[in-house]
């Protein structure tokens, strides 16, 4: 796969390396593999953009391009990491050259800022002219090739403050300021989604005290589904991590 930097390539002799540098680090890119995803965000905020929100929907348009001998059958979108579409691509019958599918969602936004990506993938190509090859560092022995684009992430500012506000930050403001107490944590945790939940069960168990206790147990229970399954993706973590841990 590779990486495709976006920045202005019209001297291909001449690219000011400073300035694609500095486009790469602020996340103006696409990882492309067979395919090549596209994000915009209201038509004029794009990857590694910070968009200014002024509303609680966003319109998100996404396309997946791709040269005629690759597939593209699935398009996902991710806010903060978590699965928010998943739609089946079916072939254009009327379609400009390159492009394999477009496509629009209205976004439901909640009081917090989040990141937008989104992931297009497909059946990997057989053929001699162009064969998908395996892993150089295989997970499991059973191997289905694909082709697979990710656009970089374009950033939310719901909360208005002009600034990328990550799960983790939020997180953190949220354990400071409730001290560690975790009803009042969880109380908290209400309003924001999973992907703040997780980050704020990893400072929870990071600061001596365990989610497996049965009173911190009792607690979670009466939490929002957001936060019990944000609490419960960190713990089946943690618990994979023990597990790979070497005593």
């Amino acid at each position: 796969g590779r990486t495709y930097i976006r920045c202005d390539d019209r001297d291909l002799g001449n690219i000011d390396v400073r300035a694609a540098v500095d486009r790469f680090i602020a996340g103006r890119v696409s990882v492309s593999y067979g395919l090549l995803a596209e994000l915009t965000v209201d038509d004029k905020y794009r990857p590694g953009d910070l968009a200014r929100v002024g509303s609680r929907a966003v319109g998100v348009s996404v396309r997946v391009l791709g040269p005629d001998w690759v597939e593209a059958d699935r398009i996902r979108l991710y806010s903060n990491g978590q699965l928010i579409r998943d739609e089946p691509i079916t072939s254009l019958t009327d379609r400009e050259s390159g492009v394999l599918w477009t496509g629009k969602w209205t976004i439901e936004l909640p009081s917090h800022d989040v990141h937008l990506v989104a992931i297009a993938s497909g059946p990997g190509v057989n053929g001699l002219y162009w064969k998908t090859a395996k892993p150089y560092q295989p997970t499991s022995p059973i191997w289905e090739p694909q082709v697979f684009s990710c656009t970089g992430a374009i950033w939310l500012d719901v909360d208005g403050d002009g600034r990328k506000t990550s799960a983790y930050d939020y997180a953190q403001q949220l354990f400071l300021a409730n001290a560690g107490n975790v009803e009042q944590l969880l109380a908290s945790l209400d309003k924001f989604d999973q992907a703040v939940a997780t980050q704020a069960a990893s400072l929870f168990q990071s600061s001596g005290r365990s989610w497996l206790d049965a009173d911190v147990q009792k607690l979670l229970r009466k939490a929002s589904p957001a936060t019990q399954a944000g609490v419960q993706s960190y713990l089946n973590a943690w618990r994979a991590n023990q597990l790979a841990t070497p005593d």
